[in-house]
Parts: structure tokens; C-alpha cells; sequence
């Protein structure tokens, strides 16, 4: 083909904001003017129940149904990330918003408790901060060696069995004091059997999970796979282990506790009372994807997540004959990922064209090309040198369902961001794909 922009023509055709001729779709999944900046006639999004999500000032707002919830960065004074496409996912916690808790007394949200012996604990306060619920807890008094227990449900109430995964995610931040004679302060999630119940297992490694906390409100997190062939139910809890002796004397402030069955957490679900289900996101397109062509998406991973391979793009024809697929698979041992491209035609073979690692809540930046005429397929991850494949099995099919963030034909969740995505009708390979 003759007449086609080059790698240089294109960077400074959007430096000069000039229309790209080849370029078919164009979406940038950031909040705007416009509450819906990729809606219209281009794209769809539904969810069936509100979400939580935090704006660009850090206060938790509420997205009512069918309406998306865009993610900010924390640690950048809250830019926006993108649109937030999760999962389905309930918090088993009851109560998280502090219903029932009293000030100035040792009284509890409902559900709660408290077990151990050490310092005592009394309530300083019960609030809201920037759309957050929040209990201050105090103990001050003698360390003596043991410990106490924050429980955040009763026993026997969070079913669970062999082989599940479960997350566990707290707001927090030290109001007063510091953790002088406090061996350790964070969070556990324990195993609970059917007889009693009684606690049969628990984590470990997030005893000590609160000792950097200083006064900026930090999510803190870990998950479990229950291995106890005798649980039946499940419970997490705020820890603290006390020093031999010497005097105790700080306050917490605990916001928006939440457990939930899933591999790593996910955006805030309040409850009040009763367990809260926050419905799946969709977000879909339809539009024919070109013979040739290239496609390039900029999306920030989950923190912590685990398990099989997640799709953040996915074009197919409604099977699983003729697809083009972007995504975050396994990288063999641990919990490594790697970004990937992945394109079927004709019920052929897959192929698969891996990159470079994608880490836990860092940004990713994907590429693919492909032509039926040249019989290949291009990736890139981060402006590396692409991967190439032959690919001979064109599409038998029109490849018109555009799915972002989930693949809607397996019920497969990327559970990260989106930032951006752009079509272009014409395969750039090699340098050019790079330079994207």
C-alpha cells in the first residue's frame, strides 16, 4: 500500500491536533465535561447496581446504576486513571459503615467485637471523611504479652469452602500515638470449621500489616486460599499483639472494612446491615474490525491480582472462531503477569504473541497489528520491539463485538483500568507499531 502515514507523520499529525485518516475509533475512558466522554452511538456501559469510586479530589462518590465509576491514582494527587471495569463482587462484611457504634464509649459497630486481653479500647469517634465511614478505636493502657482481636463478623456467618480465594481490604490511618510495646498491629483472615465453629487456620504474613502507617489514609490488603479441609465459614479481623510490658497508647481510624471472595480487591461496597453485591461492568462496542488493521489500548492492572489469564480487550464474532484479543496472562511460577496478544480466524490456531511483564498496578500500554493480505500479527507492550507471527487463517466471520475490559463471551473480568483505546484501519508493523 503507498501513500500511508509513517511513524513520524502520525506523532506530529496529534502534536498539531490533524485528523489521522485511518484512524476508526478513537476513546478516551477519562472523566470530562461530558459525564459519558465514550458513549454515543460508539459504546455502551451497564451495571446493574451503584458503585463507589473516588472523584478527583479523593471523596468517595456514589455511581448509580449504569453509570461508570472512574478510577483516580492516589499517590498522583488523584489524575485520573480511567474507567474502572470490575467483576461482580459482594462484601461479606455486614456492617462497614459503623452502624450501631457509639463515641466515647467501648460500643462496637453491629457485628463486631472484640476479643483478647491487654489495653483497653474505647470509641473516640464515628464518622464520615471524604465519602468514607470511618470508627476511631483507642487502646491505651499496660502491654502484658497477648493479644486482642477486632472481629469484624460473628462466627459461622461467612460461608466458604476448601479452595476458595478471598481478599480482605481496610482504609486506615494512625489519628494519635504510635505503636510503642505493640509487637504487631494489622489484620488476619481465619478459617473456621462447622463444629463449634472454632478457628482452624489463619494468614500470617499481614500480623504486622499497620506498622508504616503514618496520618495519610492508606488501603491496606491481602488475600487467602482456604486450605483447611474442615472450613466451612470464614472471618476476618483487626489484630494487635502487645509487648511484654510497658505502656500502650494509640488510636486507629478504621474505614470501610470489606472481605469478599475474589483475588484481589476490589472498589468500596458499603454495607449497612446485610451483605452488599456490586453487579458486573460492561462496557461493549459494535463495530467491524478491518481485514488489516491496528489497534492500541493504555490501561493500569489491578493491584494483587492472581489466577488464570484476564482479558482487557477482546473482538469477536460471538464464538470463539474469529477473535482479537489484548491481555494479562500468567507468566508461569508465582504470580508474574505478562501482557499479551492473542488472534484466531477461521476456527484455526491461536495464536499467541507474549510481552514483557506487566506488574501488579502499574500501567500497561498495548499493541497489535494485523493484515490478512500479508498473513501476519504484530504485538508490542510499552513501546517495546514487536513479536511477530504468521497468521494464514483469516476471519471467516465479521468480528464486530467489541468487548473493554471483560471478554462478555466467557464472563472473564480484566478488573483494572482503561485509559484509552484507538483503531486504526491500516496495520502498522515494526517501527511504526513501536512508535504508537
Amino acid at each position: 500500500m503507498t501513500g500511508l502515514l509513517t511513524k513520524v507523520d502520525r506523532p506530529l499529525m496529534r502534536a498539531q491536533g490533524r485528523f489521522d485518516p485511518n484512524l476508526r475509533l478513537d476513546l478516551p475512558f477519562v472523566p470530562s465535561a461530558s459525564i459519558y466522554p465514550f458513549r454515543g452511538t460508539a459504546t455502551a456501559f451497564s451495571r446493574s447496581s451503584d458503585a463507589y469510586c473516588f472523584d478527583s479530589l479523593g471523596t468517595l462518590r456514589q455511581a448509580v446504576a449504569d453509570v461508570p465509576c472512574f478510577d483516580h491514582e492516589v499517590a498522583d494527587n488523584y489524575a485520573p486513571l480511567g474507567v474502572w471495569i470490575q467483576a461482580q463482587s459482594a462484601n461479606e462484611i455486614r456492617n462497614n459503615t459503623m452502624q450501631g457504634a457509639v463515641a466515647s464509649t467501648d460500643t462496637l459497630p453491629d457485628h463486631w467485637s472484640l476479643s483478647g486481653f491487654g489495653p483497653s479500647l474505647s470509641v473516640e469517634d464515628v464518622g464520615t471523611e471524604a465519602g468514607l465511614a470511618f470508627i476511631d478505636v483507642r487502646f491505651s493502657g499496660t502491654a502484658n504479652g497477648s493479644a486482642r482481636a477486632i472481629w469484624l463478623e460473628d462466627a459461622g456467618v461467612i460461608a466458604a469452602a476448601l479452595g476458595e480465594t478471598w481478599s480482605f481490604s481496610t482504609y486506615t490511618k494512625l489519628v494519635a500515638g504510635d505503636f510503642t510495646n505493640v509487637n504487631a498491629a494489622g489484620f488476619r483472615i481465619s478459617e473456621w470449621d462447622a463444629v463449634g465453629p472454632n478457628e482452624v487456620a489463619w494468614t500470617g504474613a499481614y500480623d504486622n500489616a499497620f506498622a508504616a502507617l503514618g496520618g495519610s489514609v492508606e488501603r491496606i490488603a491481602g488475600r487467602k486460599t482456604l486450605a483447611d479441609a474442615s472450613v466451612a465459614s470464614l472471618r476476618a479481623s483487626y489484630l494487635f499483639q502487645w509487648a511484654p510490658s510497658g505502656a500502650v497508647d494509640f488510636t486507629l481510624r478504621l474505614y470501610l472494612p470489606q472481605l469478599e471472595q475474589a483475588a484481589w480487591p476490589t472498589s468500596p461496597i458499603k454495607t449497612s446491615g446485610t451483605a452488599t453485591t456490586r453487579n458486573a461492568d460492561v462496557l461493549t462496542s459494535t463495530h467491524a474490525m478491518p481485514t488489516e488493521g491496528t489497534l492500541v489500548l493504555e490501561a493500569k492492572a489491578p493491584d494483587g491480582q492472581s489466577g488464570g489469564d484476564t482479558v482487557v480487550f477482546r473482538a469477536d464474532d460471538g464464538t470463539d472462531t474469529n477473535s482479537i484479543s489484548l491481555m494479562r496472562a500468567a507468566a508461569g511460577g508465582g504470580n508474574d503477569r505478562k501482557a499479551r496478544g492473542h488472534i484466531r480466524g477461521n476456527g484455526g490456531t491461536v495464536h499467541t504473541l507474549d510481552g514483557a511483564i506487566w506488574n501488579d498496578a502499574a500501567a500497561g500500554k498495548l499493541a497489535m497489528a494485523w493484515s490478512q493480505t500479508q498473513n501476519k500479527a504484530q504485538f508490542s507492550h510499552h513501546q517495546a520491539t514487536p513479536v511477530e507471527v504468521t497468521w494464514a487463517d483469516d476471519f471467516s466471520a465479521t468480528v464486530d463485538r467489541l468487548s473493554f475490559g471483560h471478554d462478555r463471551l466467557n464472563a472473564d473480568h480484566f478488573g483494572g483500568s482503561l485509559k484509552t483505546f484507538r483503531l486504526f484501519d491500516i496495520a502498522l508493523f515494526d517501527a511504526d507499531l513501536q512508535a504508537l
